[in-house]
């Protein structure tokens, strides 16, 4: 798993990410919140800490883009994008290198949007000096924003649900999430809800652990046995219990994470 400081600092403009400083301390929340949520320490790499053959590596990387492909493909010209772009494509071939596992299969998870970017790093795969195999791909899809046609937005916090929400704002953005419900309680129990356009049932269709749970609720919710509050209330609890664990993990992964980052235990 990469954390992607540098990345984050050459390709985002200075008004988000102004400084390598402000890009390592978000990487620290990250990194935290990744640990908290399972993915072992040993399993994670920070692109600032890697060594100097990887960063070699990205620069074998930038003599195999012209600037016409690369125009081509992201639409302009930006040398901190490109910078990033190279650094992106060393992410996911270098672990073919010598020095690390060789010649491998791989694949790595993107949203659907990035399927050009997967597409110039299988043709550098092709064409670099070393017997790399083309990397594999597979397509996430991504949960929408808590609003009718809103996609999560950190501009927009009413969108989503923040790893550090407080409970109060778990509730309130619940309770005005879209949902699928019917004018009326008496239409919504005679004619049932619509869960295939709820937000609050498409939050559980992606976190929700019981899948048996689940489908009833969804098949409930089409037979109006079940109403928008009761199942909003259903998510709050949920979402509550998870934050407030998240949080006690968190806070135990920070050290681990400051080390990942910066070397030491800095913060």
């Amino acid at each position: 798993f990469c954390v992607c400081d540098i990345d984050a600092y050459v390709s985002r403009p200075d008004d988000k990410v102004p400084s390598m400083k402000t890009a390592k301390e978000t990487a620290v929340r990250n990194v935290a919140d990744i640990i908290a949520l399972g993915v072992k320490p040993e399993d994670i790499y920070v692109q600032s800490q890697k060594d100097k053959e990887y960063f070699q590596f990205c620069f074998e990387v930038s003599k195999k883009i012209t600037k016409n492909a690369f125009e081509a493909i992201y639409g302009h010209i930006d040398l901190g994008k490109m910078a990033a772009v190279f650094l992106q494509i060393g992410d996911i071939l270098h672990i073919q290198l010598p020095y690390m596992f060789g010649k491998n299969p791989s694949i790595t998870g993107i949203g659907l949007e990035q399927d050009p970017h997967a597409r110039i790093t299988r043709d550098v795969a092709a064409r670099i000096e070393y017997d790399f195999e083309k990397p594999s791909f597979f397509y996430f899809q991504h949960q929408s924003g808590l609003k009718q046609g809103k996609k999560m937005s950190k501009s927009e916090p009413d969108t989503a649900i923040f790893l550090n929400d407080t409970e109060e704002e778990v509730k309130r953005k619940m309770n005005n999430a879209f949902t699928g419900g019917k004018i009326s309680l008496k239409e919504q129990r005679e004619k049932g809800g619509n869960p295939d356009i709820c937000k609050i049932y498409e939050l559980l269709r992606f976190h929700y652990p019981d899948d048996d749970l689940l489908e009833e609720t969804y098949q409930q919710c089409k037979k109006g046995k079940i109403l928008c509050g009761e199942c909003k209330q259903k998510c709050i609890n949920f979402l509550i219990t998870f934050l407030k664990e998240h949080k006690e993990k968190y806070e135990k992964a920070l050290p681990i994470a400051n080390k990942l980052v910066y070397g030491t235990n800095k913060l």
